[in-house]
């Protein structure tokens, strides 16, 4: 008995620990199935997370769900439903909860179907996942100042109010918020005018005005423009402010708190807005800054690689047009390479053979001049074969009439044998018969 009502005990002390997944002061509020209706019943974007206090993976996701809501409060309501709750149970299960936690978007509040978050359990993906939920299609971006008058003949029947913004290319997630919670109600725009000419062509006054300051200028049903000066250009004075306008009682938000319970008009004070941001709305404006540097770059690359290519295409277009015309650069260097490679192996016959010639007579003399002819090892005068060869004839010819001489041989005629003994004294008498004559 004893150990049952100890069991009991710490059962009981368990879930009261369990139970505050969300303190009842923070941003995330806790929300009952039979309130559903009631908080979801305007059919805005609301972000619910369904758990249980006994769930550790809803323990570790409760601190990232918090930071989440905080940073998008009071954009967008962030709700807890306990699932463990016997008056949740049945609702939990008509939603379609099988684990948890499990994290559903409702774009549309209680009049849509809720869509399953199937991310990482971490602030800044949950909070990606939030803001892409907002459509932006309900807000008209007006590009030219001349367009605004196109823009105000539009839905004659509702109210027109336009962000005139410094410096942003894209529309801040507030001003898309607004759209959606007074759509059909109100026509919102948006115009970047960064020169402040969209602000005098409207009559605003620019000798007390910076260029740099954000404007929401408010267009009624009788065409009369106000200039917004209700406080700062946040959700909740700005939603006063419209539905004040509208001449509605303003739609359900948290109580906030304001120096003037009154929301003043007027079409020529202008109040400067507050100048304090905090840290998620900086954020914010920073990755859009970024995306649209981004962007800008990424255009800017496109544009350099269409003006290349396009070179390209008319210089090959050039050169087509010029194929039978004059040959290329490109094909006239070819060309050359072609004649200079065939000059170089080619040889002329003629010249070849004279070549082979000469080559053969300078191996003749270098033979001669080794020692093959012994005649002439002493005669280096000669400078080529032929003459080589004449001096050799001249000296067998001179040799040979020497020995001639010592021989007594006369390679002459009869007559010329016998003057050539008179010359030397040696011819002797003959007689009649022939024998020799001592005397005269």
């Amino acid at each position: 008995m004893h150990s049952a009502k100890t069991l009991v005990i710490a059962l009981l002390a368990a879930q009261s620990a369990c139970a505050a997944l969300f303190p009842r002061s923070g941003p995330v509020k806790d929300l009952q199935a039979k309130d559903f209706k009631k908080e979801l019943g305007d059919g805005h974007l609301a972000m619910v997370l369904f758990s249980a206090p006994w769930c550790g993976y809803c323990k570790q996701a409760a601190p990232a769900w918090s930071r989440a809501a905080e940073t998008l409060s009071p954009l967008i309501p962030f709700y807890n439903v306990d699932c463990d709750e016997e008056a949740n149970k049945r609702f939990c299960a008509s939603e379609g909860v099988q684990g948890y936690p499990t994290i559903k978007a409702y774009p549309k509040g209680s009049k849509g179907n809720g869509r399953v978050y199937s991310g990482a359990r971490e602030t800044k993906d949950m909070v990606d996942y939030a803001t892409s939920m907002v459509p932006g299609t309900k807000v008209e971006k007006i590009k030219k100042t001349d367009e605004i008058d196109a823009w105000l003949a539009q839905h004659p029947e509702q109210p027109h109010v336009l962000l005139i913004h410094p410096s942003s290319h894209s529309v801040p997630l507030m001003w898309k918020v607004l759209a959606n919670r007074l759509t059909g109600k109100m026509t919102f725009g948006f115009h970047r005018d960064n020169t402040g000419e969209t602000k005098r062509a409207i009559g605003i006054d620019m000798s007390d005005e910076k260029v740099d300051q954000v404007r929401v200028i408010l267009w009624n049903l009788k065409g009369e423009k106000e200039i917004y000066e209700a406080g700062p250009l946040k959700f909740e004075p700005l939603i006063k402010y419209f539905t004040h306008v509208l001449g509605e009682t303003p739609i359900h938000i948290e109580d906030i708190t304001s120096t003037s319970s009154a929301v003043p008009v007027s079409t020529t004070t202008l109040t400067k807005p507050s100048k304090s941001k905090d840290v998620a709305a900086k954020r914010r404006e920073m990755e859009a800054k970024w995306q649209e540097e981004e962007r800008r770059d990424r255009l800017r690359r496109e544009k350099k690689e269409q003006e290349r290519l396009a070179q390209v295409f008319a210089e090959q277009d050039r050169l087509a047009e010029d194929e039978y015309d004059d040959p290329s650069p490109v094909d006239a260097a070819e060309e050359a390479v072609k004649v200079v490679h065939v000059a170089h192996s080619t040889e002329d016959p003629v010249q070849a053979e004279i070549d082979a010639v000469l080559h053969e007579l300078e191996k003749v003399a270098e033979t001669a001049a080794a020692g093959g002819c012994a005649s002439h090892a002493d005669d280096q005068s000669a400078e080529t074969p032929l003459q080589a060869a004449s001096e050799d004839f001249d000296h067998g010819e001179s040799a040979a009439r020497q020995a001639d001489v010592d021989s007594g041989y006369s390679a002459g005629t009869p007559l010329e044998e016998q003057a050539e003994e008179f010359e030397h004294g040696t011819h002797a008498a003959v007689d009649l018969d022939g024998h020799a004559r001592d005397e005269l």
